[in-house]
């Protein structure tokens, strides 16, 4: 898998579903609707994640399967000892551009994922609303409260 994308994947499927309330409907319609849509919510979030982690040991199987036909199509496979084979009967170089390829192609695919990220993908409510958290610290933060805080800890280091 792409590294961090189980974590993003948990991420993700609690803090889908946040969508707007509707105004219009009374405070026990309310209570209802976010009930049901929380319920929907939790059983969602429980298949999203079986799902990546499934994924994990099918693309695990689908990697080894492609490195095998890699290997079968440079034609590696055989044992035969000669001037330009090891003996193991296998050409180093024929092997070095093996492993290249399959790495490469893995980089085709993280690529289109970065992209599809970038381009395609919105961030949450969730996510806005930490962001915000975050520049209001950093606002009130300032040189001597840190210092206040890792001072001692500098001293008792050194």
């Amino acid at each position: 898998g792409v590294g961090g994308e189980y974590p993003l994947t948990a991420v993700n499927a609690a803090s889908r579903g946040s969508e707007s309330e509707d105004t219009n409907m009374s405070p026990a319609e309310r209570r209802e609707s976010n009930r049901l849509k929380e319920k929907e919510r939790s059983v969602r979030r429980g298949e999203t994640i079986t799902l990546v982690f499934a994924m994990q040991g099918v693309g695990a199987l689908v990697g080894s399967v492609f490195m095998l036909c890699l290997i079968y199509f440079a034609e590696q496979t055989g044992v035969e000892c000669s001037s330009t084979n090891n003996a193991k009967g296998s050409s180093p170089h024929a092997l070095d551009a093996v492993w290249r390829v399959f790495y490469f192609i893995g980089g085709i695919f993280v690529s289109m994922l970065l992209v599809f990220r970038s381009l395609v993908l919105k961030e949450g409510d969730g996510h806005k609303r930490i962001l915000a958290r975050k520049q209001r610290r950093q606002k009130q933060m300032k040189a001597r409260h840190v210092l206040r805080f890792y001072l001692p800890r500098l001293i008792g280091t050194a």
